[in-house]
């Protein structure tokens, strides 16, 4: 049977490798925000020092700008190319955060049977020591502590602190909610740009992305530390 703790340090690896991705997508929406503003800038058709010139020394090229719109075709093209690539790495993003997040639910569901697994056989033991008339106290109570195999880990809060099988299950459970509703969050945002979208709404999407609101940092902390040896 396989160890869940083992489960669980392959599990927060994924989760940390996820985290990392968001924090690269954030700079690329970051870009995505920056250059669009820059492709909505205001053209200087309305500069009273421009009126001046083109009045004064209409050249070739101010007239070929006027007739432009006031705007340069190779830096407008300079930015939509930068916009493409930007969206292309946040759609690029989102496919293989599905595919992590995948892997991630695969492994809370391979602890949620090793629990269940743990529970059966301990529920058996007892059920045979009830049936010959036997009594063990320790043995009941270690039961209704956790209904699985405990280890001993170290932690950033306590020195030794022994957790049992739900307890790892449990965790990844919450921790997989909240990732999961951030993974939804980001599809929904990438879904969405496009050059007709309002400044307020983009930046709107800028701060969620950064701040990540539907993931408890203290919760990801803590469950790391359970993975890390105690340098105390």
């Amino acid at each position: 049977m396989a160890n869940v703790s083992r489960v669980f340090q392959t599990f927060m690896a994924r989760v940390v490798s996820l985290e990392d991705m968001s924090k690269l997508s954030s700079q690329m929406l970051a870009v995505f925000q920056q250059e669009l503003e820059m492709f909505r800038r205001s053209p200087l058709n309305n500069s009273s020092v421009l009126i001046q010139v083109l009045a004064s020394q209409a050249s070739e090229r101010l007239v070929a700008y006027q007739e432009a719109g006031y705007r340069h075709c190779h830096t407008d093209h300079a930015v939509l190319v930068k916009l493409d690539n930007a969206l292309k790495g946040l759609q690029n993003h989102v496919q293989q955060a599905r595919g992590v997040m995948e892997e991630i639910q695969g492994l809370l569901g391979e602890a949620n049977g090793i629990m269940h697994e743990d529970l059966s056989a301990r529920l058996n033991n007892v059920a045979l020591i009830d049936g010959e008339g036997s009594s063990e106290p320790a043995q009941e109570e270690d039961v209704g502590q956790g209904a699985g195999c405990h280890v001993q880990v170290t932690s950033l809060r306590t020195k030794v602190r022994q957790l049992f099988t739900p307890d790892y299950v449990t965790t990844m459970a919450a921790i997989y909610t909240m990732l999961q509703q951030d993974f939804t969050m980001q599809e929904r945002v990438v879904g969405t740009l496009g050059l007709d979208l309002s400044s307020e709404l983009l930046q709107n999407y800028q701060m969620m992305w950064t701040l990540r609101p539907f993931v408890d940092e203290s919760v990801v902390e803590e469950a790391l530390s359970w993975t890390r040896p105690f340098s105390g």
